[in-house]
Formats: structure tokens, C-alpha cells, sequence
């Protein structure tokens, strides 16, 4: 391993961000998921033993070294001076409105007849984890046969070329004690090709790195604080620099982890705790000129997680247009502050709440997916929810409807390779999910899975 070395606002890498889907899960039912849900969610466990002391061979997950950290005392970083963000008016936004049309959904015959895809689909379940091979239309398990241990497998998130993917893996021992944590990479075809078992004050995978490298939180320290970890050389550097008022409270919000970093790690999209009444705020810091971009007043409540798009030059969050939390519509700031909403949900509905829970780029950064619950006021006590495609380059917006009892609610929407087709998990029965493979193309459906969600989307070159 090599020593670990501290950025402090320089960079040149772009990572895919992972949506917090534990957050998510979280909101829906927080009185299923409990302090177990919260715990996920925030990443903050202690790891007391490495893969040596399990009761199986190291060759079955060979460790490349255990992720070395820095001392507490040298993780706070170099302070340059910043401006503390004041109050400010709402910023200007240019309205763009789209062309909003509705989609039919049929369903199709099965996956491999009707509707074709290609990639490995890994599949998170509450009594399994696997793989789903598209085109072959097989699955194979991701755990392993530990005996009297047992395992958990959380935070998948796919490499930005879809060739790696990276997850942590947690392995108790026969009377539930923590026996190991390891973080796991994995080459296209799904097996693990590295392995890193885990210190105190490793926190969960944020997002991959156009370069190959890892972004990964830190329990401990400053909240925006992360490490940078190189799967092939085992190097990992601290990336500090010290943004101000960053939300830190417990419990956390829908966010999941509150900073969003750039592709090039010069700009900084976060969560802003304002310290009064008003509630939450948004700041966009320029890492690079220490300054303040744009700010956001507060609101009661923040809904999803924003999202770089893959090149780096904008981003798209959920603009709220109430300060209680019942309007949003998905907006895009560049990386000069400029914000254009490019929905226009309340008029399109007839609504007056517009939740955005959830949003994800395609790949080729021309489309993104977003899950709205709609409610026809904040009393009401019937919601739905529905998944759109919002296509930035046509500049429409396309409302996939599914058949009467097919969904009711959704998860995070997970792109294909290719940006053609979605895999997402879906809601009738609140103790059955079913995956849905969704071809916008054809406007075709089918059922790839039940009891659970998909996190990534290999691409293997065959």
C-alpha cells in the first residue's frame, strides 16, 4: 500500500455517482427499516477484524491490503480563508418547457423473445444477491458459502465505462457478531478481482471515477471529507477542503452523503444546513476559486439526490418551489451557477404536489429518468407514483405508463450500457416488488426479477 497522501481542491477525475437507495427505502417505510436502515445510510460502521480471521481461504477473495487511513488528528484540513454564505433572494431560473407526452407501455412476451438486452444486471435481494445475465437470461449467486457465517452485500455501484463494479461486504459470524468487512471490485463478468478488507473510519462507496478510482466516505472527520482509492495500485489519498455549514445533522436526508463533487473535482453541489427555522439551503462552491456559485434559500425539505451529468458540465437537481416541500421540478445548473428547469410538472398534472424521489443520467448524458409522487394537495391521502424520461436534447418529456395494477410505486431507475432500456423495481403488493425491464424504444415490458432491486449494469465485452 502506498501512503496516504491529502488533496486539498485539485483534480482531474469524473466519477458516476451512486444514488443513496437505502434513503430511498428508508422514506418509503422507515418503521420497517429501523435503526438498521439508518445506520446504512449514514455508512457508519466500525470494522474490528480483517478476511484472516475468517473460516475460508483467502484465494476465494484474495485482499490486495487493507485500506489505510489517516490518523484522526491530521484529517482536518488546511482552512483557506472561506466566506461564510449569506441569505440571498432565490436565484433566476430560465424556464424551458417541454413537450410532454404519455407512452403505453404493453407488456412483452419475455426477456430474450420480444425484448433483447445485453450486460450483467446485479440483482439485491433481501434472502439473495446475484447476477443476471441479459442475454442468456441466467442467474448466478454473489455470495458465497460461508458455512456458519453468513454475509450482506451493500453500496454496488458500477465503474463510468460499466466495466468494474464495486461493492461492500460484511460477513458475521454464527452468533451475528461482526466477523469482516471487505470492499470488493469486480471485473465486467462480475467476479471479484480485488479485494480491500476495511479500517475504522471507512464509510460507503460514493461513485466511481472516470480514471478507475473510488470515491469513498469517512466516518470520521470533516462531513465533506473523502478518500480516493486506486483498485490496481491500492493507493489512497483524502480529498479535503472544507466547504462551509455543510448539512451534518442525524438523521440524514434523502441525500445520503451531502456533498456532490464534480467530475474534476472543482465544483461542489451540497446539502447547506442553515442553522435556523428556515430549514435546509444548496450551495454551488467553486473548489478551484474558493468562492460561492449560487445558493438556494431553505426549504423544509430536500427530495433527490442531485446528479452530475457524465461529462461534468451540468447537473441536475430538484428544484423546490415551495419552502414546505410539496413542489419540486427537475432543474439543471451548470458549472458557472446558470439554472434552467426543464419540467413543468404542476401545470402537466394539475397538481400541487410534485415529489422527485428519485433521478439517474443515461450514459450518454442526453436523457434523464426521473420517480415523481403525485398528490392532488398535502392532505391527501391517496399518492402514485410515476416514472418519466425527461430527453434534454429533444426537449420533451415522456410519462411511461404501465398497466392498471403493474406498479404503484417505484425505486431508483437503473440505465442499460446504451441508454435504451431501464431496469427498475416496482411496487404493488408493500411486502412483494417485482424488476421491471422497461424498452423505450419499443415500449415494451417485461419482469426480470421479484423481491429485488437493481443497483448495476455491467457491460462485458463478449
Amino acid at each position: 500500500m502506498g501512503s496516504v497522501m491529502r488533496k486539498t481542491g485539485t483534480g482531474s477525475q469524473a466519477f458516476e455517482p451512486r444514488p443513496n437507495e437505502t434513503a430511498l427505502s428508508m422514506a418509503r417505510s422507515l418503521s420497517t427499516v429501523g435503526l438498521v436502515g439508518l445506520t446504512l445510510i449514514v455508512g457508519c460502521s466500525a470494522f474490528e477484524r480483517t478476511a484472516t480471521d475468517l473460516p475460508f481461504q483467502a484465494s476465494e477473495l484474495p485482499p490486495s491490503g487493507t485500506l489505510d487511513l489517516p490518523p484522526q488528528n491530521t484529517t482536518t484540513p488546511t482552512q483557506q480563508g472561506h466566506p461564510t454564505p449569506t441569505s440571498s433572494v432565490r436565484p433566476t431560473t430560465e424556464v424551458i418547457t417541454p413537450t410532454f407526452s404519455h407512452a403505453s407501455l404493453e407488456s412483452g412476451i419475455g426477456l430474450g423473445d420480444d425484448v433483447v438486452a445485453a450486460g450483467l444486471v446485479a440483482l439485491v435481494g433481501l434472502s439473495e444477491d446475484s447476477l443476471l445475465d441479459m442475454r442468456l437470461v441466467q442467474t448466478r449467486s454473489l455470495r458465497q458459502d460461508l458455512g456458519d457465517f453468513w454475509e450482506v452485500l451493500l453500496d454496488f455501484s458500477s465503474s463510468h465505462d460499466r466495466s468494474s463494479m464495486a461493492f461492500l461486504r460484511t460477513v458475521y459470524d454464527a452468533n451475528g457478531s461482526l466477523a469482516a468487512q471487505e470492499l470488493v471490485i469486480t471485473d465486467a463478468l462480475g467476479v471479484p478481482r480485488a479485494t480491500f478488507p476495511t479500517v475504522d473510519g471507512f464509510g460507503s462507496i460514493i461513485g466511481w471515477l472516470q480514471d478507475g478510482q473510488l470515491l469513498v466516505s469517512l466516518v470520521d472527520g470533516p462531513t465533506d471529507d473523502v478518500l480516493l482509492l486506486d483498485p490496481e495500485s491500492g493507493k489512497t489519498e483524502v480529498f479535503a477542503h472544507g466547504l462551509p455549514d455543510v448539512y451534518d445533522n442525524f438523521p440524514p436526508p434523502l441525500w445520503g452523503f451531502p456533498v456532490q463533487y464534480d467530475p474534476t473535482l472543482a465544483r461542489a453541489l451540497y446539502l447547506r444546513d442553515l442553522f435556523t427555522e428556515e430549514g435546509l439551503g444548496m450551495i454551488l462552491w467553486d473548489l478551484e476559486a474558493n468562492e460561492m456559485l449560487w445558493q438556494l434559500d431553505g426549504t423544509a425539505a430536500m427530495s433527490a439526490t442531485p446528479q452530475w451529468s457524465p461529462d461534468g458540465s451540468q447537473a441536475a437537481f430538484a428544484e423546490p418551489l415551495d419552502t414546505l416541500g410539496y413542489q419540486y421540478e427537475l432543474s439543471l445548473i451548470d458549472r458557472q451557477g446558470r439554472v434552467s428547469r426543464v419540467t413543468d410538472l404542476g401545470s402537466a398534472y394539475g397538481l400541487s404536489v410534485t415529489i422527485i424521489s428519485s433521478m439517474r443520467w443515461s450514459p450518454d448524458g442526453r436523457q434523464i429518468a426521473i420517480v415523481v409522487d403525485l398528490r392532488e394537495n398535502q392532505y391527501a391521502s391517496e399518492t402514485s407514483e410515476t416514472l418519466l424520461v425527461a430527453n434534454l436534447a429533444a426537449g420533451t418529456l415522456t410519462e411511461y405508463v404501465l398497466p392498471e395494477g403493474t406498479a404503484d410505486s417505484f425505486g431508483f431507475p437503473l440505465w442499460s450500457p446504451d441508454s435504451r432500456q431501464l431496469a427498475i423495481e416496482s411496487w404493488v403488493d408493500p411486502n412483494a416488488t417485482q424488476t421491471l425491464l422497461i424498452d423505450l424504444e419499443t415500449e415494451l415490458f417485461v419482469q426480470v426479477a421479484s423481491n429485488a432491486r437493481p443497483v448495476a449494469w455491467l457491460a462485458p465485452q463478449h
